[in-house]
C-alpha cells in the first residue's frame, strides 16, 4: 500500500481516545521540580539528542539562509494553484462553501453535499503529483541527516471540511496544504541546514516560507512551513525539531485543534499551560536557561490536563 493510500501521519489529527474522568473537587496539582518532564516519557532521550546539535549552532537563527522568503501571514496572495480542466476554481470554491456550512451544522441538502464531497475529493486527488515531487525533494535534500522522522499525506476530506469551518475566509481552491510532507530532525542546527537546502535546491518553486519558530502561533505551535509549487500544484513541507514535534503530539492529546485555536490567547488553563510548555521546549532547543518562574508555571498543571496526559502516554 502506498503512502497516498495509507497516510503515515496526519498534520492535525484529533484524538479518538476517550477523555479521562476528571474529579472536579481539585483544579490543579503540583508535579514538583522538573515534574512536568514526567509527562514526556522520552524526555531524557530527546534531551541527549538535542545537546549534540546545540553545541554546533550557538546563536542560531532560523531566517539566516532564507530571510527574503519569510512570511508571517497565513495565506499569501500568490498561493494559488492551477486546477485540472474539469475543475474550475469557482466550482471548487462553491464546494468548499457547502462543506464549511455542513461542518458548521447547517442543512445543505443531501444531494448538494454529495456533489460537494465528490468535487473536494477530486480536488484532493489532483494534488498527488505535487505530493510525490515534494516527497522526493524532501527525502533527497535531507538524506545526509542521520536522525530524522518522515511522514506524508493527502489531507482527508473531513479534515478539509474542519479547516474550512475554522477559517471562514479560506477558499478551498487556495488551501495550500492538501498535499503535505513533514520532516522531524534532532536539532535547530539541522533544521536550519535542511531548510536552506530545500529553499535553494528543491525542484519546485518556493512560494512562501512561514517561520513559526521565530513567531510561534498563538497556541504555542512552532515549526517551519515551506509552500512549494510543482507544475501548478501546491504542496506544503513542515519542518520541526523533535521537541517541537513532541509539543504538537502532546497538544493533540490535551485538546482538539478546534479547542486549541479558539482558546489561543485566552486565560484557559490548558491553553496557557501548553503555551508555557512550548516556551520551555523552545528554550531547551536553544540550549538556554529556563527561568524559575517559567519552570514553576509549567510544573503546576491543571489536574484534568495531567490525568489526560497520563492516560494517553500509558496507552
Amino acid at each position: 500500500m502506498s503512502p497516498l493510500e495509507a497516510p503515515i501521519c496526519q498534520f492535525e489529527p484529533e484524538s479518538s481516545e476517550p477523555r479521562a474522568s476528571i474529579p472536579r473537587s481539585d483544579t490543579s496539582t503540583t508535579w514538583g521540580p522538573k515534574g512536568w518532564q514526567a509527562a514526556i516519557p522520552i524526555w531524557g532521550q530527546i534531551r541527549s539528542q538535542q545537546s549534540v546539535g546545540l553545541a554546533q549552532a550557538p546563536g542560531w537563527t532560523v531566517r539566516g539562509a532564507w530571510q527574503g522568503h519569510l512570511g508571517s501571514d497565513e495565506h499569501g496572495s500568490n498561493e494559488h494553484a492551477e486546477l485540472p480542466v474539469d475543475l474550475s476554481k469557482r466550482r471548487v470554491d462553491r464546494a468548499g462553501h457547502v462543506l464549511r456550512a455542513s461542518a458548521q451544522g447547517l442543512d445543505v441538502g443531501r444531494d448538494v453535499l454529495a456533489d460537494a464531497l465528490d468535487v473536494a475529493d477530486e480536488f484532493r486527488a489532483s494534488n498527488e503529483g505535487a505530493l510525490d515531487r515534494a516527497r522526493d525533494d524532501l527525502l533527497g535534500l535531507s538524506r545526509h541527516v542521520s536522525a530524522r522522522e518522515f511522514s506524508d499525506r493527502l489531507k482527508r476530506v473531513d479534515t478539509i471540511s474542519g479547516k474550512l469551518a475554522r477559517e471562514p475566509s479560506l477558499r478551498l481552491s487556495r488551501m495550500r496544504d492538501n498535499a503535505g510532507c513533514r520532516l522531524v530532525v534532532a536539532s535547530l542546527a539541522t533544521l536550519e541546514d535542511v531548510t536552506a537546502r530545500i529553499v535553494h535546491g528543491c525542484n519546485g518553486e518556493l512560494v512562501r516560507a512561514i517561520d513559526y519558530v521565530d513567531k510561534p502561533r498563538p497556541t504555542g505551535y512552532r515549526g517551519i512551513h515551506l509552500i512549494l509549487r510543482y507544475e501548478g500544484r501546491l504542496a506544503e513541507i513542515q519542518l520541526r525539531t523533535q521537541l517541537m514535534h513532541k509539543w504538537a503530539q502532546l497538544s493533540e492529546g490535551v485538546q482538539s485543534i478546534e479547542v486549541r485555536e479558539s482558546s489561543a490567547g485566552s486565560g484557559d488553563p490548558p491553553a496557557t499551560w501548553l503555551r508555557d510548555l512550548g516556551e520551555v521546549l523552545a528554550i531547551e532547543d536553544r540550549g538556554e536557561t529556563i527561568s524559575e518562574d517559567l519552570q514553576s508555571r509549567v510544573a503546576s498543571a491543571p489536574l484534568d490536563l495531567v490525568q489526560t496526559l497520563t492516560v494517553r502516554w500509558r496507552s
